[in-house]
């Protein structure tokens, strides 16, 4: 019984504290876009550099919350890029980011919808990726069969 409720205890403590955002780590826009459209879905870049107080802020208290993750990791590529690095000062530098963390969410066809500059707490982050993470069907002659 103990060696149950221990175990219970261990996967769920586990499953907590593996809750994270999966960034991958591509430093060219272009890839970025093509692999929305094939996706077809929209997609966040973060930028940030090595030694960040507010991006180490954002990594413990928002992106492994339960919530954030999921919302990002099911309807977003996301996308991180150091611009203390000498792929990632150059596509930091083709959008003007001067500002760690800066996170730009595009939609599915690679245009600019918002740009945050700064952390974000929590439950604006989440506000953020539901706001954007909505898509538009569009109107068809078979739309009234819906």
């Amino acid at each position: 019984m103990l060696r149950t409720l221990f175990l219970c205890c261990f996967l769920f403590v586990s499953y907590n504290v593996s809750a994270q955002i999966d960034f991958s780590y591509v430093d060219d826009h272009e890839a970025m876009v093509k692999q929305a459209e094939v996706y077809k879905k929209p997609f966040i870049v973060y930028f940030t550099m090595d030694i960040c107080p507010p991006c180490e802020r954002m990594k413990r208290e928002v992106f492994s919350d339960q919530q954030v993750s999921q919302i990002a990791n099911e309807k977003y590529l996301t996308y991180s890029v150091n611009i203390s690095h000498y792929s990632g000062k150059r596509l930091g530098s083709e959008h003007n980011v001067s500002v760690a963390p800066t996170f730009m969410f595009f939609d599915a066809n690679g245009n600019l919808q918002e740009r945050v500059e700064g952390a974000v707490s929590q439950t604006n982050f989440r506000k953020l990726l539901e706001e954007h993470a909505s898509v538009e069907v569009p109107h068809t002659e078979f739309s009234n069969f819906r």
